[in-house]
């Protein structure tokens, strides 16, 4: 590991985050907290009054220019990716399927699940965000992708997801672990992350909406999630981008910006990437055409259990 970016700021709460140096390993094609924070530390990043797995978003809207209805048109046009749901596996699970979402936030997830028809299981951390308390259909346990509660220890799963999750965890290949242990042998893991290596976040970085650390605990490209999964026993079966058309709308920009003023604000020796307008053209200029990898802000996965491990 060596060192690789400085964010002295938490966004979410505009106050110093406690957790402000990160390393990158080379040969793993990762980016991690350096060091990571203990575990009593994390309970309270997520402290916050707006944050997604609540219900609201912290990006406002902003009033939208002439430029940016253009700007934001042509992105579009570019955009073929496409976000991965629960139908997506109607076809390749059976009508009564068992599936686990962990990290299921507010449970939307579980609900697109149960109205499939499945049994819906939920591992959540964060007591605010857990939508639903044991019932027929779904059922939701406090716990992580780490520490796996002991209601779920044990059951095997036709589907095991972990949508914006591995990126939060103090162990990601632990975590992987957990979840190849809770799928049965013909099971699909489905797992997605922020795609650190696309040229939105290679423009902005620190102030990059998906760099958010200190929620952001490591950062991940295609060639490191991939390892990460072979690492703890998956076999890589397809992967998927998607998240384009928002690096280039006026509401996107203005955080990013917020967040660019308020890094500044804390640490006006610092040299943080601002989202300008004209930086929007150039970084669409230059991904119009690129490929997926560089292109989209999410990478996701399905895999398998490897029979190797």
């Amino acid at each position: 590991m060596v060192p690789w970016l400085r964010q002295p700021l938490d966004p979410k709460k505009n106050e110093p985050s406690g957790l402000e140096t990160f390393s990158y390993c080379k040969a793993c094609d990762l980016g991690s907290a350096s060091p990571l924070p203990p575990p009593s530390a994390i309970s309270n990043f997520y402290d916050l009054d707006c944050y997604y797995t609540q219900g609201e978003s912290h990006i406002k809207s902003v009033q939208r220019l002439f430029r940016d209805k253009i700007l934001t048109k042509l992105a579009y046009w570019a955009d073929k990716g496409r976000p991965v749901s629960a139908v997506d596996f109607m076809d390749r699970l059976p009508h009564s399927a068992a599936a686990l979402d962990i990290g299921s936030g507010g449970g939307s997830l579980l609900e697109d699940y149960a109205r499939l028809g499945w049994t819906a299981v939920g591992i959540e951390p964060d007591g605010s965000a857990m939508s639903r308390k044991p019932d027929r259909v779904i059922s939701v346990f406090q716990g992580t992708a780490e520490a796996i509660p002991e209601d779920v220890k044990g059951r095997l799963f036709d589907l095991v997801s972990m949508n914006h999750v591995l990126e939060h965890c103090l162990d990601p290949v632990r975590a992987l672990e957990n979840a190849r242990t809770l799928l049965k042998e013909d099971g699909i893991f489905w797992c997605e992350v922020p795609n650190c290596g696309c040229y939105h976040f290679e423009t902005f970085n620190i102030c990059s909406e998906m760099f958010d650390a200190p929620r952001h605990l490591h950062f991940f490209t295609t060639a490191s999630l991939r390892k990460m999964l072979e690492k703890a026993g998956f076999e890589v079966t397809n992967t998927y981008y998607h998240g384009y058309t928002r690096h280039h709308t006026q509401d996107w920009r203005a955080w990013e910006r917020k967040i660019f003023e308020n890094t500044k604000r804390l640490d006006p020796g610092g040299n943080p990437p601002e989202h300008s307008f004209l930086k929007s053209v150039v970084l669409l200029a230059k991904s119009f055409l690129a490929p997926p990898s560089k292109k989209y802000d999410c990478v996701g996965v399905f895999a398998r259990r490897s029979k190797v491990k």
